[in-house]
């Protein structure tokens, strides 16, 4: 539970249930001297903020890459005590859009705890229609102790119109047998025909690959 929450202290009570020819009745409770509520006075201190990672669309995104219009915000938190999804006063999980702290993007809802993990978690948020050019996210979360994390993450928006290609790289480079092909595309989730050729410093096309792949962002080929 949220630090800043509060938790009554009092006596537990006990319902009782009975049953007579298959019908349940419910009958007076009683207080009992087990005590519920309050807070552990002797926990750990914990001052340490949540970790975080931000993507776009899949977790190959590098902050300043490419997108579409309408591409689908991701963020994976850590925290050793877990995060606060109930709010408070200024501690909600928030997005917020191109500086614009006026209009925030409230993500409490959208967050998702790891099975049977409370302390790891992740996001999925999806913006629609976004203008095209560069937009920058800014995120904050908190932990159950009020630890705020802020991150940022940049992106550039382009037509969905027609494919766009931008960091094409190869990497080893200078190589002699093995090398893999890497760009981002503003295509996340269209299967692609994908066309790798290797010239020689003079024009020659000396090795050629064409490959049909489901790609989230970024294309490999080895």
């Amino acid at each position: 539970m949220p630090r800043d929450i509060a938790i009554p202290l009092g006596n537990g009570r006990i319902s009782f249930y009975a049953k007579r020819t298959q019908t349940l009745f419910d009958k007076s409770g009683v207080n009992t001297t087990i005590k519920i509520g309050g807070i552990n006075e002797n926990a750990v201190a914990d001052n340490a903020p949540p970790k975080v990672k931000l993507y776009m669309n899949d977790k190959t995104f590098v902050s300043g890459g490419i997108t579409n219009e309408s591409p689908l915000f991701l963020a994976y938190l850590e925290d050793e005590n877990g995060i606060n999804t109930a709010s408070g006063i200024g501690h909600d999980i928030v997005a917020i859009l191109d500086g614009n702290e006026s209009a925030p993007y409230k993500l409490n809802d959208y967050y998702e705890t790891e099975l049977d993990n409370y302390q790891q978690g992740k996001l999925k948020f999806p913006f629609r229609n976004l203008s095209k050019g560069l937009h920058t996210i800014t995120f904050k979360a908190w932990d159950v102790y009020n630890n705020l994390v802020t991150a940022e993450i940049q992106f550039m928006v382009l037509s969905d119109e027609s494919i766009s290609i931008s960091n094409v790289l190869n990497y080893p480079n200078p190589f002699v047998n093995y090398t893999q092909f890497w760009f981002s595309h503003n295509k996340p989730f269209e299967t692609l025909e994908v066309q790798v050729q290797v010239m020689t410093i003079t024009g020659k096309i000396v090795w050629t690959k064409t490959k049909p792949s489901l790609v989230l962002k970024q294309y490999a080929a080895k």
